[in-house]
């Protein structure tokens, strides 16, 4: 496969929703920590930034690729900032709402690629 079948707006979104479900096993206290830490580290460094490109196709392939780590920690970072300065810090709680909220975009973004346009 190259890279621009790989990070073809499909693929990327598939990505995300495996990923965003590994993050949300990972949660999983009965999972010993290496395990956990690779499933949510995977959905840091894959999941949020490759939903995000997904929304942009003109963007060449390779940069896209480059750019799915990037984005990801950058919303994350962002996110994580703001809450912890207002006082928020719950980990779980936080991890749950990115897994779930990428999840729901990506299903979002797949129904609107794969439905024809006059079925919506």
């Amino acid at each position: 496969m190259n890279p621009g079948e790989f990070a073809s707006p499909i693929n990327l979104l598939r990505l995300s929703i495996a990923t965003a479900v590994g993050g949300l096993i990972g949660m999983t206290p009965a999972l010993p920590d290496v395990v956990s830490a690779v499933l949510v580290g995977a959905f840091l460094f894959a999941g949020p930034g490759s939903v995000i490109l997904s929304w942009f196709p003109e963007i060449p392939a390779y940069a896209r690729l480059i750019l799915i780590p990037t984005a990801g920690f950058a919303v994350c970072a962002i996110s994580l900032t703001a809450l912890v300065t207002y006082g928020i810090y719950a980990p779980n709680t936080m991890l749950a709402a990115f897994a779930t909220t990428t999840i729901a975009v990506a299903v979002f973004k797949l129904r609107l690629l794969t439905t024809p346009r006059g079925e919506q």
